[in-house]
């Protein structure tokens, strides 16, 4: 689901958009009416942000693979996925601008670092050309050399999404190579890679990063907006995995071990 029409449908959006339909019938003397849409919108976005909704969504994609406690001696390599730079800034600025899912980068960076035999490769963000900003891909191999990565590195940047990573990435990957790949990234969206790459005929070890709850916690917040961004997130991606199966991306709703 692209980014624009997610947000037409995000649910925080929605409930704040009743909202403010609210206020400007209150504003046209329409007082019940927009008084009852104001008040689902204002309450229910508030509701949204502090109840455990976020974390009751997220914690079965986060928990669904485990952490990985020691990798076996026979690895093909490492492949990190996209999704935690930044390519616009990154160009304005002229170095790495990242975001809250950086834990993909460092995390496979630091794989990296101790197991300097192994191709490294990252796939991620559409090259849009000599004029427009760097791919995520590019970014990321600039960052490679900055962080004296010496693994070989593989860079795919054509991918726009999770598919297209294991599609556009599996012809640049090594024939030679034995044993599985370590797939890096989020937690939350491991189910949904683990599916694509399986689909198109990559062995992986899950490697899940950039944790976004702690299972024990109650999920109740004081924080309105940050629980509805969390809220928001793990529901689009729910919707992603349904959205992937539904078109015969990945072979089963929610992929596991």
């Amino acid at each position: 689901m692209g980014a624009f029409l997610w947000s037409i449908v995000e649910v925080s959006n929605t409930l704040l958009f009743l909202a403010l339909i609210g206020v400007v019938l209150l504003f046209f003397k329409r007082r019940r009416s927009g008084t009852v849409l104001a008040a689902i919108g204002i309450i229910g976005f508030i509701l949204w942000g502090i109840s455990p909704i976020g974390t009751l969504l997220i914690t079965p994609l986060e928990t669904r693979f485990p952490q990985v406690k020691a990798l076996p001696d026979d690895i093909a390599g490492i492949i990190i996925l996209g999704g935690s730079v930044e390519p616009v800034i990154s160009g304005y600025w002229g170095q790495p601008g990242l975001n809250d899912r950086v834990e993909r980068l460092t995390e496979g960076i630091a794989l990296a670092l101790a197991h300097p035999d192994l191709p490294l490769a990252f796939s991620g963000g559409l090259n849009r050309g000599e004029d427009g900003p760097p791919s995520e891909a590019a970014v990321a191999g600039y960052l490679f050399h900055q962080m004296h990565v010496t693994n070989p590195v593989i860079l795919e940047d054509r991918a726009r999404n999770t598919h297209d990573n294991a599609q556009f990435l599996k012809p640049l990957l090594p024939k030679d190579r034995t044993g599985p790949w370590v797939l890096v990234t989020s937690s939350y969206h491991m189910p949904r890679s683990v599916g694509v790459f399986r689909a198109a005929g990559i062995d992986v070890i899950p490697y899940p990063v950039d944790f976004k709850s702690i299972p024990e916690w109650s999920g109740w917040s004081y924080e309105v907006v940050k629980g509805a961004a969390l809220a928001d997130f793990a529901m689009r991606e729910w919707l992603a995995l349904l959205a992937y199966y539904e078109r015969g991306w990945i072979a089963s709703p929610v992929p596991g071990p």
